[in-house]
């Protein structure tokens, strides 16, 4: 079992969640991370910083949930991007998105 699936069964566990659709700002919401609306431009479309995810404004409800999970798996695998792009190399940031899916 690869290490995100078993984190995500570990985290689905704790919080005694077994049905679906998960809901992953309620998650979101007992890890104390907070979900804010921001303006990007360009393609980005979600950020996790800190204790905060950022997702970009007036996506459809689908897609929102689909990148808050993507930030969660961030958070929950240690493999945040931490914006200090300057310092790292392509490579590294493809890793940690692979380990964060």
């Amino acid at each position: 079992m690869n290490t995100a699936l078993k984190r995500a069964e570990e985290v689905l566990e704790k919080n005694k969640i077994s049905t679906a659709p998960v809901d992953v700002e309620k998650i979101m919401q007992i890890e104390g991370l907070d979900l804010e609306e921001w303006q990007f431009e360009g393609r980005i479309k979600e950020a996790y910083l800190g204790d905060c995810i950022g997702v970009k404004k007036g996506l459809p409800s689908c897609e929102r949930r689909e990148l808050v999970a993507h930030a969660l798996g961030h958070h929950f695998l240690g493999v945040g991007n931490h914006c200090y792009f300057a310092t790292h190399n392509y490579l590294t940031l493809k890793k940690q998105e692979r380990i964060a899916q």
